[in-house]
C-alpha cells in the first residue's frame, strides 16, 4: 500500500494582508522555502488562487483562497503563533497620534516590526488585528524599519488605504526624520542622490541601483562628534537614510547594519537611543477631504534629555521643517 496522500494547504487571506503581491506575500509567510522555489511553484501552477493559476504580481484580496503545496507549511499556523497581551494592546492605543473614520496614525516604538514574517511573530499588523478585530483592522500603507521609531499611517477603509498608498507611490507625502549622526565635521546641509540596490538585507550604493534622493539639514551638536540632523527621503528605498549617510562617512548612531559598528553601536548604547532614527513629521492630504494634514510624533524618551537640554534642538528643527514646507528645500 502506498503512502497516504498529503493534502495541499488552503489559506484564506485576511483583510490585513489584502493588496500584497502573491509572490511577496508567500515570501513573507512561507518560512524555509527559497524565493526561487516560490516563484517556480507559482509559475508552474502549484500555487492556486481561488482554484486558478495566478501570476506572481497578482494583488491578493481579502477572502481570496490560496492553495499551497504541502511542503510549504501552513501560514495560518504561523499567523496564530503570537497573541498580543492586554498590556501590548493598551500600549498600542496609547501610541495613537491621529484617529478618525478614515485613517489611523501611530507613533511606532523602536523594536516593533511593522509586519510579521521572516521569523518575526510580534508585529504592528498583528497588534492592530488584535486591537480592532481582523475584519476591521486598519491597513498599513507604508513601512518603517523595525529599529526606526515614529509616524506610521494606516487606512481604515479600502478606499482610504488606496488613496494614502497612492500618495506614497506618487511621492506627494512630505517626510521629516530626526537622526543622530557620527561625524567630526558636518556640512550645514546636503543632497544625496546615489542610486541604491538591494543586496540581501542591505541597500548598497551601485550604478545599477534604483534612483534615490535624500535631502538634509544640520540642526546642532548634541555632543562632540554627534550631530542632530533633519532629513527627508524624497524617494522610498529600503534603508535609504541609513545607507546614504553611511556612504558619506556619517553613519547613524546605534546602526548595526551600516557604518563603523565599533563606533555606532557603543554610542547608541551609551546614549540610550539604539538606532537614532525617528520618523518625526509627515504632511499629507486627508484621504477623504483632500485637506493638508500635518502630523508629528513625540521623540522617544531617551532623546528628550539629549535634545531639550540647555540648547533646545527641537526648536531649530521645527523651524527648519516649517521652512522646508514653505520653500520645498532645505
Amino acid at each position: 500500500m502506498g503512502a497516504p496522500r498529503v493534502k495541499p494547504t488552503t489559506y484564506t487571506i485576511p483583510p490585513t494582508d489584502a493588496g500584497q503581491r502573491l509572490d511577496r506575500y508567500l515570501k513573507r509567510v512561507c518560512h524555509g522555502v527559497p524565493f526561487v522555489g516560490l516563484q517556480k511553484a507559482i509559475r508552474t501552477g502549484l500555487v492556486r488562487v481561488n482554484g486558478r493559476k495566478a501570476p506572481m504580481d497578482l494583488r491578493l484580496q481579502a477572502r481570496d483562497v490560496v492553495t499551497l503545496p504541502p511542503s510549504f507549511g501552513n501560514p495560518a499556523t504561523t499567523a496564530s503563533a503570537y497573541m498580543p497581551t492586554k498590556a501590548e494592546v493598551a500600549a498600542l492605543r496609547q501610541a495613537v497620534v491621529y484617529d478618525d473614520a478614515q485613517l489611523l496614525v501611530l507613533n511606532k516604538p523602536q523594536g516593533l516590526a511593522a509586519q510579521a514574517g521572516g521569523g518575526v511573530v510580534k508585529s504592528l499588523d498583528r497588534l492592530l488585528a488584535a486591537a480592532y478585530g481582523a475584519d476591521r483592522a486598519p491597513k498599513l500603507v507604508h513601512r518603517l524599519d523595525r529599529e526606526t521609531s515614529g509616524l506610521i499611517v494606516c487606512g481604515k477603509t479600502r478606499t482610504a488605504a488606496a488613496a494614502l498608498s497612492a500618495q506614497w507611490a506618487e511621492r506627494d507625502v512630505r517626510k521629516g526624520y530626526l537622526a543622530l549622526l557620527l561625524a567630526e565635521q558636518l556640512p550645514a546641509k546636503g543632497s544625496m542622490r546615489e542610486p541604491l540596490a538591494k543586496r540581501g538585507p542591505l541597500a548598497v550604493v551601485s550604478p545599477q541601483g534604483d534612483p534615490a534622493h535624500t535631502v538634509w539639514v544640520r540642526i546642532g551638536l548634541v555632543e562632540p562628534g554627534v550631530w542632530l540632523v533633519l532629513a527627508s527621503p524624497l524617494t522610498g528605498r529600503m534603508n535609504q537614510l541609513r545607507a546614504h549617510f553611511a556612504h558619506h562617512g556619517w553613519p547613524l548612531v546605534g546602526d548595526d547594519k551600516y557604518g563603523d559598528f565599533a563606533r555606532t553601536k557603543p554610542t547608541g548604547k551609551r546614549l540610550g537611543t539604539g538606532l537614532a532614527l525617528h520618523a518625526w513629521q509627515l504632511q499629507l492630504a486627508h484621504p477623504a477631504t483632500g485637506q493638508p494634514l500635518a502630523l508629528q510624533a513625540p521623540v522617544p524618551a531617551a532623546w528628550q534629555s539629549l535634545l531639550t537640554g540647555q540648547a533646545n534642538l527641537l526648536e531649530p528643527a521645527t523651524r527648519a521643517w516649517q521652512n522646508w514646507l514653505n520653500n520645498k528645500e532645505f
